[in-house]
């Protein structure tokens, strides 16, 4: 008789965590690795390319997929102010509001919760990589890393 080969499941929490990195990297480069809160007296604004300081910050939760990896919904910024919006939401809002009107209304636009299969996870990888080679990032390095994390799992 012969053994059937167990199909490999599709690791769906180290792939999220792949496109997080992949986002994060369009993210900052879009922003050219520059703080776009600044609310901080202290923020220095323009931090070094692979600063630590240099952080991915959601203007909506990423709790949700549905935005999650919209990169719409994202903007780099410095560790004190992405610190004072997480503890000033209220404040962050209105500045939000003000500073970027358009995004406002686009994070706020009601979405339907979906379930997510691997075909969408897979398809906003391509438009992550897509978006990286818009800004001439090659995303290597980290795709090395995450790839071969994420291959160890199957």
């Amino acid at each position: 008789m012969a053994t059937r080969k167990k199909k490999k499941k599709f690791a769906v929490k180290e792939f999220r965590r792949w496109l997080d990195a992949l986002a994060a990297l369009v993210v900052k480069t879009r922003d050219d690795f520059t703080c776009r809160i600044h609310i901080d007296a202290e923020c220095a604004g323009t931090m070094p390319a692979g600063d630590f300081n240099c952080q991915w910050a959601h203007l909506k939760s990423r709790s949700s997929n549905n935005l999650r990896w919209d990169i719409i919904n994202a903007l780099t910024a410095c560790g004190r102010c992405h610190q004072w919006a997480h503890a000033n939401p209220t404040a962050f809002g209105v500045w939000l509001k003000e500073k970027y009107p358009h995004i406002w209304d686009y994070v706020n636009m009601p979405r339907d919760n979906k379930t997510w299969r691997q075909e969408d996870y897979l398809e906003i990888e391509t438009m992550l990589l897509g978006k990286c080679r818009d800004l001439n990032v090659d995303p290597l390095n980290i795709a090395v890393y995450w790839r071969k994390k994420l291959m160890r799992k199957l």
